[in-house]
């Protein structure tokens, strides 16, 4: 519990977003050594749910025009959801925890992935875009929070390529220079 609440209460809104995910992780994740009952385990899945949606509440509260404002790593968050999702998706696929154990981490990623993209939803398309195979789980959990709140999603960016087998840098760099010349 002393390391949910100092997620919660720390200064950088990435470090208290990326923590709670962390600790949902450890918690459900079987290959971290789990040694405690799945009842407790179940139990404190559902704390760290709850923590995360009062943090989400009380930054929607404190500034409701731009909630995640302060957010200066989108990419390491939304690469964190993906993570959580790939491990929500291991431990069900292996059998390694019950419904009341996974229940909380699928809600609790669900409800940050739609609270980020109805404030920003072009800048967490873009980024997820930007970052292609790093995140290979949280598409269609994207696409789900899309319908949900009825957006499309952006088209794709074409991305100039010299050859098939370009680097996520060279990638990127691309994505930004298009960009910039769209802007202009």
């Amino acid at each position: 519990n002393k390391v949910a609440m100092r997620a919660v209460l720390s200064p950088s809104l990435d470090s208290s977003l990326n923590a709670l995910i962390s600790v949902q992780v450890s918690v459900i994740d079987p290959e971290e050594g789990n040694t405690t009952s799945e009842k407790f385990r179940s139990k404190f899945s559902r704390v760290v749910e709850k923590l995360l949606k009062k943090a989400i509440k009380d930054r929607i509260d404190s500034s409701p025009s731009n909630p995640f404002g302060e957010l200066e790593e989108l990419g390491s968050l939304l690469a964190s959801i993906d993570w959580m999702v790939e491990t929500i998706e291991d431990v069900a696929r292996i059998g390694g925890g019950p419904e009341e154990l996974l229940t909380p981490s699928t809600s609790m990623t669900r409800h940050l992935l739609l609270e980020l993209v109805s404030c920003n939803h072009r800048e967490v398309r873009e980024t997820v875009e930007d970052l292609g195979n790093d995140v290979k789980f949280i598409e269609p959990l994207l696409r789900g929070c899309e319908q949900e709140l009825g957006l499309q999603p952006p088209p794709p960016v074409v991305v100039p390529s010299s050859s098939g087998d370009s680097s996520f840098r060279q990638r990127l760099e691309a994505l930004k220079r298009q960009r910039e010349s769209n802007g202009n």
